[in-house]
């Protein structure tokens, strides 16, 4: 019989001898739930103890859950019984061995997150690794790694769906004009702008060589404007369209690429007419009709000067002509006449 199965009968003597207290009847695990190679997996649950074989000369190697960090570990015979702690990476390792064979004792481990409570026994048989699993917790992280995946998956299309619906506004038509001395590996796969801002995609080869960027003033085409830009993976984005950039790597080393007019000609069947709403366009059309009847009402209203200068020419001629005649008929003729010479 081993000492793990000899253990039930001596506990529970020692239990209905030194205590009739119920609660600690039970609650002890003789076997792991199963065994992975040399390892020996439980199931944890905080109200159990849990009955380790260890083998004088042998160290019992009980691994905790990854990320958990022990506070305290209490051990009841400290002078038969020997316990360390060491870490692998994120993962605390509790190394129990025996110093007297036919020993049992207990050992406590406190964690940042739980309490293990080991009944350790030594004699002929060993673990030499346990380890313990968490059903609900692992499910939970499970669920919770679902969800993560899930909504990276719904951020990932509507990213997708948002820039299909930017890509009409992608200006393509840029050209490099000139090349000073700069190696294939820091010359740009793509320049684009969306109308707004300018994008200028590097390779992934170039991780330290970022060049510095200008644009022509639009007033001396001679000179040079510093512009800044913000890398995002491996895109310089700059918060300008610029009709001429110019990449400097060094003295003796730089681009020019030159925005050059969008000529293209579109096929009939990517002309879209009519995206906009009937209410939309009956009220654009309404107001288009007001406008344009105050546009005809200013310009009926309005007189040329060269015509009010015709008619004050006209004006005083027929003064001048009643001064003289004295005779309305004769002035009213007059001026009829005058208006058929112009």
């Amino acid at each position: 019989m081993t000492m793990k199965r000899f253990l039930p009968l001596t506990l529970a003597g020692l239990v209905m001898l030194f205590n009739s207290n119920p609660a600690f009847a039970g609650g002890y695990v003789y076997e792991p739930d199963r065994r992975v190679g040399s390892a020996s997996i439980y199931t944890y649950d905080q109200a159990n103890q849990y009955c380790i074989d260890t083998k004088i000369g042998y160290v019992t190697d009980f691994e905790l859950r990854p990320g958990e960090k022990v506070q305290k570990i209490a051990t009841g015979n400290s002078t038969q019984w020997t316990v360390d702690l060491d870490q692998i990476g994120n993962i605390q390792h509790v190394y129990i061995k025996p110093l007297v064979y036919g020993t049992t004792t207990n050992i406590i481990v406190n964690t940042d997150v739980r309490s293990y409570r080991l009944v350790v026994s030594s004699g002929d048989d060993i673990e030499y690794f346990i380890k313990f699993s968490y059903p609900e917790e692992e499910a939970a992280e499970k669920r919770q790694g679902l969800r993560n995946a899930l909504n990276k998956l719904r951020y990932d299309y509507q990213l997708t769906q948002k820039a299909r619906s930017e890509a009409d506004k992608i200006n393509k038509n840029y050209s490099c004009i000139k090349n000073k001395n700069v190696v294939e590996k820091y010359i740009p796969s793509s320049v684009f702008d969306n109308g707004k801002k300018t994008y200028i995609e590097i390779r992934k080869e170039n991780q330290d060589n970022m060049p510095t960027i200008y644009y022509f003033d639009e007033w001396d085409k001679k000179k040079l404007q510093l512009v800044n830009y913000r890398l995002k993976g491996n895109f310089l984005e700059i918060d300008k369209v610029m009709n001429n950039i110019k990449l400097v790597y060094s003295q003796k080393a730089y681009l020019i690429f030159r925005k050059s007019e969008d000529k293209k000609i579109p096929a009939a069947d990517e002309i879209k007419l009519n995206s906009k709403d009937k209410v939309d366009l009956s009220v654009e059309a309404a107001k288009a009709g007001v406008k344009q009847a105050e546009v005809v009402t200013m310009e009926t209203d309005y007189i040329s000067l060269k015509e009010r200068l015709r008619q004050k020419r006209l004006r005083e001629q027929k003064e001048i002509l009643q001064i003289a005649s004295g005779a309305e008929d004769n002035v009213e003729n007059s001026v009829k006449e005058v208006e058929a010479d112009d």
